[in-house]
């Protein structure tokens, strides 16, 4: 499914409509029937919303407690 979104074809569907044809999808419609779903698809917006910020605290506590490290490190090499 990737490659039809990065490269797009581009068609006139005048003469498919001229001859009667139609469309049974929408783009949307065909994109979602294609598209596989992951684990995080089968969240609700606010339960995706929380992991996000819980992660995003997780990593910058993280990255608070490498920082301290180093300035305590620095600190005792210097004292």
């Amino acid at each position: 499914m990737v490659p039809y979104p990065v490269h797009p074809w581009v068609v006139s569907n005048d003469r498919m409509r001229s001859l009667g044809w139609a469309p049974q999808n929408t783009n949307e419609e065909a994109f979602v029937a294609a598209h596989e779903a992951g684990p995080l698809d089968m969240l609700n917006a606010r339960r995706r919303q929380q992991l996000a910020l819980g992660a995003s605290a997780g990593v910058l506590a993280l990255l608070g407690g490498v920082v301290a490290w180093f300035v305590l490190r620095h600190r005792r090499r210097r004292g």
